[in-house]
């Protein structure tokens, strides 16, 4: 049985910005202000380059083979060697339950400061609620998310008008860090995270209309509003509050509000908790979409392409990640979670940009085609900047 297309340019353009924005930048731009001083900006834009590097050679690779799982089936087209697919297929699925897992005990943290209850009944509920809603369908998975990306995003540009006048009239003073170079690197392997999500679209291809034409967009489209409004946030984030101060902030977002004199930190906290769940719904479908592609592909055990009949989604798979998903938050520490799932999405671009290289010199008439081609250069670039940040990431 076949998934059912029901997604079109917009509804996957909001899957992306929803999944990118996420949790990331409500939480990692205190961290990055802490590694980076008043360069934090610099080190978004690092990570930002980085990429928009691999997502170039995402949307070129999409437009050939739009698949669920795309990222195996790349890699799979590339080199042949089936086991590279399944460990391919596996690094993706562990981010997306790394990221769900880290932002559900994201939640909790901030949910126990509105609600006296314990953590782990919050992520229970949290968990039972977002499977609800990943069972139920895709199209009402996707469009429930896109009306709280909306509504995320929205909260991120309030802070920017709010806090601009003050950045710009009374700037902070500037605050560097001892060691500037390797500040910089090391913030733009936290900054990264944030900017992981848009990877996500190709893993929906089997449920998107015209694929080959929409999903290479939606990927473009993605990177261009996330990027705006990191930069941005980045920007007035250290230009109007002292890094040392967003680094202790346990919200940092609430905490610019406060020193910019505008009320409104706990309406910024119940937008953060909306954008964690968001966050972790999506990469909870984007995991299950990932063992469902794998799965018909015979990289998997095929009970995982199971398709429900009624609702037309992978209700195997959804049930397995959200199994791992709780196992996850419940019992592993946040600590080294971000700096893991950076790494791991480093390594699966390093592969990306590598497979695009080998495919275009292997098929030429196919990338001849013109649905959409990256530059020349771009995975060559893609390769150096993802194995820098990895190693900045695996070394902390």
């Amino acid at each position: 049985m076949e998934l059912k297309r029901s997604l079109g340019f917009v509804s996957l353009t909001l899957y992306g910005v929803g999944v990118t924005l996420g949790a990331g930048i409500y939480v990692l731009i205190g961290e990055t202000a802490a590694t980076a001083g008043s360069l934090a900006p610099l080190s978004f834009l690092i990570a930002l380059i980085a990429a928009l590097l691999s997502g170039l050679s995402y949307a070129e690779l999409s437009g050939r083979y739009p698949a669920s799982a795309g990222e195996a089936v790349y890699v799979q087209e590339a080199f042949g060697k089936p086991w590279l697919s399944q460990v391919v297929g596996a690094a993706v699925t562990f981010t997306g339950l790394f990221s769900s897992a880290t932002v559900l005990q994201g939640f909790s943290g901030y949910a126990i400061a509105l609600l006296p209850v314990p953590a782990w009944i919050l992520i229970l509920v949290a968990a039972a609620v977002l499977t609800g809603l990943a069972l139920w369908g895709v199209k009402e998975s996707v469009w429930a998310a896109a009306a709280v990306t909306v509504f995320e995003a929205g909260g991120l540009i309030v802070i920017i008008v709010l806090a601009a006048p003050k950045a710009i009239e009374d700037p902070v003073a500037f605050m560097p860090v001892s060691n500037p170079a390797l500040g910089v690197m090391a913030g733009a392997a936290i900054a990264f995270f944030a900017f992981i999500g848009f990877e996500d679209i190709v893993n929906m291809s089997e449920e998107t209309k015209e694929p080959s034409r929409n999903v290479p967009r939606a990927i473009l489209a993605t990177m261009i509003i996330t990027g705006v409004i990191y930069m941005a946030i980045a920007w007035v984030a250290v230009a109007a509050v002292l890094p040392g101060d967003l680094a202790e902030a346990s919200d940092p977002m609430a905490e610019i509000l406060r020193q910019t004199g505008h009320p409104g930190d706990e309406a910024i906290s119940i937008i953060a908790i909306v954008a964690i769940l968001n966050g972790a719904l999506i990469n909870m479908l984007m995991a299950s979409r990932v063992l469902y592609g794998m799965a018909k592909k015979g990289l998997a055990p095929a009970v995982l392409a199971t398709v429900n009949s009624a609702r037309k989604t992978p209700h195997v798979a959804t049930l397995l990640v959200t199994a791992f998903v709780l196992t996850l938050a419940l019992l592993v520490p946040l600590s080294g979670l971000a700096r893991m799932t950076s790494f791991l999405t480093l390594c699966v671009f390093l592969l990306i940009n590598l497979s695009l290289i080998i495919l275009r010199r292997k098929h030429e008439a196919l990338f001849d085609v013109p649905i959409f081609k990256a530059p020349l250069w771009t995975p060559y670039l893609g390769i150096v900047t993802a194995g820098l940040l990895a190693i900045s990431a695996l070394a902390g």
